[in-house]
C-alpha cells in the first residue's frame, strides 16, 4: 500500500511541477522577444 501512495504522490506532484516548469520556460521565451 505504501508503495501505491508513493506513485499517487509522485503523479500529483509531477502534475504540479511539470505546468509550473512549462510556464516558466514559455514566459521566458516570451520574455526574449
Amino acid at each position: 500500500m505504501q508503495e501505491y501512495n508513493f506513485s499517487v504522490g509522485g503523479v500529483s506532484l509531477a502534475a504540479t511541477v511539470f505546468p509550473s516548469l512549462v510556464y516558466v520556460s514559455v514566459y521566458c521565451m516570451s520574455d526574449r522577444q
